[in-house]
């Protein structure tokens, strides 16, 4: 398993990944909330997130494999993204 070196939120509007590899992956809130697999988003897909007011309003970690986010306006926090499931949705980043 692959753990990231760093792990910021930049303004509530970016999530920044440093990877020991020297890779880094700016992930957009609004595709972060879009890539949100819990129960509750795979039963009843969300509307595409709205880049101009989805944010980041708060970030944990889950043990050692993932972190937690809680997104605004919706309020929605339920979404666990592990280590692997970022380094995989960076893959797919313009630019990447």
């Amino acid at each position: 398993m692959i753990e990231p070196d760093k792990i910021e939120v930049r303004a509530g509007v970016d999530l920044i990944v440093s990877w020991p590899d020297g890779r880094t992956d700016e992930f957009p809130a609004s595709v972060l909330r879009d890539a949100c697999a819990c129960a509750g988003c795979r039963n009843a897909p969300q509307p595409p997130a709205d880049p101009d007011t989805c944010r980041i309003t708060s970030i944990g970690f889950v043990g050692a494999y993932a972190v937690n986010m809680v997104f605004a306006p919706d309020a929605h926090g339920t979404g666990i993204y592990s280590f692997s499931m970022l380094r995989d949705l960076g893959e797919t980043l313009p630019g990447q």
